[in-house]
């Protein structure tokens, strides 16, 4: 991401990846931030990862929620899910605070899973806030995940992989149900390009 891109406006989503057991070594819990940008851009904004216990990642889906404010948060539907969902509705209940999660469809295959995601980086259609302190540890993971082989850590693959199926699962929006936030963005890009075209083509003469 270049600076200007923060000025973008954004559909801030998360894809989350949950981890039952503290204990368990081999996983832990992860949320990923993205913003998809009127260009169609995804931009991955922040990125929380650890071994938390269920306060401790209940607390960090509040502050990730305040934060960010997102559109929704997408999770992968299963038994963890279903597992972890009493939990937070109990907490959004008690904190009245209520946040939309919106179960995909699981895929246990991770190299099927990801295909979505896939295509979407070779085509250069994703962005990353490289100044971020999260951003080396991201990038290593990412770039350790093999279709073929099983990767040590994979949670922030994971649930990159998340938030990327359900970005592609969105229905777009139509001009009437456009926020606020939306329009004006949209207003102020044209307004900007316009403000740029006058004079006479070279072209046409007009």
């Amino acid at each position: 991401m270049k600076p200007e891109h923060h000025e973008e406006f954004h559909k801030v989503c998360v894809g989350a990846d949950f981890a039952v057991s503290k204990a368990d070594a081999a996983n832990r819990t992860c949320f990923v931030v993205g913003g998809k940008t009127i260009s169609n851009f995804i931009d991955i904004l922040d990125v929380r990862v650890n071994r938390w216990d269920s306060k401790e990642w209940l607390d960090e889906i509040f502050a990730v929620h305040a934060r960010w404010n997102p559109f929704c948060w997408f999770v992968e539907d299963g038994v963890i899910w279903k597992t972890v969902w009493p939990f937070i509705r109990d907490e959004m209940q008690l904190r009245d605070i209520f946040i939309d999660f919106v179960p995909t469809l699981p895929v246990k295959d991770k190299a099927t899973r990801g295909q979505t995601l896939r295509k979407r980086m070779k085509a250069g259609g994703c962005r990353f806030d490289k100044e971020s302190s999260w951003y080396d540890e991201y990038q290593e993971e990412m770039l350790d995940f093999s279709a073929t082989q099983e990767a040590t850590l994979d949670d922030q693959f994971d649930a990159t992989v998340t938030l990327a199926r359900g970005f592609d699962g969105m229905i777009l929006e139509d001009e009437d149900s456009m926020t606020e936030d939306e329009e004006e963005f949209i207003f102020n890009s044209l307004a900007k390009k316009t403000s740029t075209e006058h004079g006479r083509s070279k072209i046409t003469g007009y």
